[in-house]
């Protein structure tokens, strides 16, 4: 069981991000459902006031290459027996039944992003940015999950191991886009990109 007086860590939710295996070695209450930024926001300073945070708060989030994260979004709809029947994922899947590959989606991405996609597809600025401001403190890098997580785990007090939730099968989004699908990644996500550091 996680340490109950570690209470000071506050992890923000972003879909497709290792989210349930983080907040399975979480204390209860100590992380975000994944809400939009300003959303989360409000909660964060309600959550302030209480004598629970009474010692501060470190927020903390994961950060992922949209490339890679947009993959791991394809794969995981398409694979309905990975998921629950609940309606974020149906909704998706509706929404990109007219792609049969990853690749499909990709050459239509501004098309699609014009209508704001929520839940998985939307973007982590989304979840980790109200205007021009970073919420999270501190961001870990999914493709360095486990090494980072058991370095902010080893200073709050909480279990270091993570376990593997929801994993899809695909190959390394290197090895599936091309240099332009992925000029097209950058530019529909030019604020996760900004936010991650990725080139």
């Amino acid at each position: 069981m996680p340490n109950q007086y570690s209470k000071n860590l506050f992890f923000i939710t972003v879909p497709k991000n290792a989210s349930g295996s983080i907040q399975c070695v979480l204390p209860k209450g100590a992380w975000s459902k994944p809400f939009k930024a300003s959303v989360t926001l409000k909660i964060i300073a309600r959550k302030r006031k209480r004598p629970r945070w009474k010692g501060g708060m470190v927020t903390v989030a994961v950060i992922r290459h949209p490339a890679d994260r947009l993959l791991s979004t394809f794969s995981f709809v398409k694979s309905p027996d990975t998921w629950t029947s609940n309606s974020g994922p149906k909704r998706l899947e509706a929404r990109l039944s007219p792609y049969q590959t990853v690749n499909e989606w990709v050459s239509d991405l501004p098309k699609f992003y014009r209508r704001k996609p929520l839940g998985l597809a939307a973007k982590q600025c989304h979840f980790l940015c109200f205007g021009n401001r970073r919420i999270p403190d501190r961001l870990i890098e999914f493709s360095n999950l486990q090494a980072e997580w058991s370095e902010i785990a080893a200073e709050f007090g909480l279990p270091t191991d993570l376990p593997v939730l929801h994993k899809t099968n695909h190959d390394k989004w290197q090895n599936v886009f091309s240099e332009q699908e992925l000029r097209v990644i950058r530019s529909v996500f030019a604020k996760d990109f900004e936010l991650g550091k990725y080139e």
